[in-house]
């Protein structure tokens, strides 16, 4: 196990145990959603023993660095070597229970992911989805209105009218 610093050592410590509280700690205010939705943190992790060792070695050896945060890949599961991976805070939001899925063009995504694609808001995104526009519509990137002053539009007019009187501008009907 590479050696981790007393520092990273109360981080992961931190980590596990808040895991526990969530999951068996009825006062805990996240209760509700971990233990109290049945969710468990495993034996291997829970064991007063070796618990802390167990999981400060699958910590390193699963890519855990200061700033990631547990996540659980199936919300419905339990805390256990199979289902957690470290995962940035947009990560982790982009799995919770709550998410909205798209399906567009065949792919599953959340709204947040298929507006970081498309290049807006999530609320953006939503607006779209709940006024009913097609898939096709929806992959459009944002409007972007012309940045133009008044006083740079009266020139453009200008240019494209003085073109216009030299025949440089063909006039459509």
């Amino acid at each position: 196990m590479e050696r981790l610093t007393d520092k990273d050592k109360h981080i992961l410590c931190q980590k596990l145990c808040d895991m526990k509280r969530r999951c068996n700690n009825p006062d805990d205010r996240n209760y509700k959603d971990y233990g109290g939705r049945g969710i468990k943190v495993c034996d291997e992790w829970s064991d007063s023993k070796n618990g802390h060792r167990n999981f400060q070695k699958w910590a390193i050896e699963n890519g855990w660095r200061k700033g990631l945060s547990i996540d659980r890949k199936n919300n419905d599961g339990d805390y256990e070597p199979s289902n957690c991976r470290w995962s940035t805070s947009k990560q982790q939001s982009n799995n919770t229970r709550f998410n909205r899925l798209v399906t567009i063009n065949g792919k599953t995504k959340t709204v947040q992911e298929w507006a970081d694609i498309v290049g807006i808001s999530q609320r953006a995104m939503t607006g779209r989805i709940e006024a009913g526009w097609s898939e096709e519509d929806l992959l459009k990137p944002k409007y972007k209105p012309l940045k133009m002053t008044k006083a740079e539009m009266s020139k453009e007019i200008r240019m494209w009218r003085s073109l216009e009187e030299q025949g440089k501008l063909l006039k459509l009907p």
